[in-house]
C-alpha cells in the first residue's frame, strides 16, 4: 500500500484548521489577545509534539515526517527548517515554559486574593 504524500494544499489545510481550533480555544477559555493566545498555544502545541517525541522511541516525529518527503530542493529546505524549529522549541520554548507557568500561577493567585 503506497504511503500518502502530503501536498502543499494538505499542509496549508492542516495549518488553517489548527489555527482556527487554537483561536477558538483562546476565545472561549483563555480570552487572551488573539496574537498572544495563538503564540502561547502554538508554543504549548510545539512542546507537546516535542514531549510526545521524547516519550516515544522514534528518532523524531517532525524529522521523520520531513525525511519522508520525496527527494528534491524543497525537501532540503523543509528538512533544514524542521531542524531549526525543533531546536527552537527545545531550547527557547522549553527553557521559558517554567517562567510562564509561574507567572500565570502568580496572576491567578492575585486574582483570587482580590476577589475577581
Amino acid at each position: 500500500m503506497p504511503a500518502h504524500e502530503l501536498s502543499a494544499f494538505d499542509a496549508a489545510s492542516i495549518l488553517i484548521v489548527l489555527a482556527a481550533a487554537l483561536g477558538y480555544l483562546n476565545q472561549r477559555f483563555f480570552k487572551l489577545p488573539p496574537s498572544v493566545g495563538l503564540t502561547v498555544m502554538g508554543a504549548v502545541a510545539s512542546l507537546l509534539v516535542v514531549a510526545i517525541d521524547k516519550l516515544t522511541d522514534a528518532t523524531g516525529i517532525s524529522v521523520a515526517l520531513a525525511l519522508s518527503l520525496p527527494e528534491g530542493t524543497m525537501r532540503t529546505i523543509i528538512l533544514a527548517a524542521t531542524y531549526v524549529v525543533v531546536m527552537f522549541s527545545v531550547i527557547v520554548q522549553g527553557g521559558s515554559v517554567g517562567r510562564l507557568i509561574s507567572k500565570l500561577a502568580g496572576s491567578a493567585k492575585d486574582q483570587r486574593a482580590h476577589g475577581h
